[in-house]
């Protein structure tokens, strides 16, 4: 029983903490980050893209590790019937190849 009430107290102080703390969201700018012993910490995005069709969330397939082929970036899908994909994006562009 006592376990059982830290794990409730202990999930009210999560959900508490969470609740305070603002969020990014995805259309935010991000501009360029520069330290000042001018090491570049972030730069902006070229393009971003949807990674489900019409923007109907579905659990994606989980990929552990960056993959690129010839440059460009390979990433995981989704289409809103549930079929999984991975797509080949062109770097400069954002779209599929």
């Amino acid at each position: 029983m006592i376990k059982r009430m830290r794990i409730i107290t202990k999930t009210i102080l999560l959900l508490d903490y969470l609740s305070g703390h603002p969020s990014c969201t995805k259309d935010d700018p991000i501009g360029n980050l520069i330290e000042e012993n001018g090491t570049i910490v972030s730069v902006p995005y070229l393009w971003k893209r949807s990674l489900h069709k019409d923007d109907q969330p579905f659990s994606n397939s989980i990929i552990d590790e960056h993959l690129v082929y010839n440059g460009n970036p390979i990433i995981a899908t989704t289409e809103g019937d549930g079929n999984r994909w991975i797509n080949l994006i062109d770097i400069n562009t954002g779209d599929d190849i």
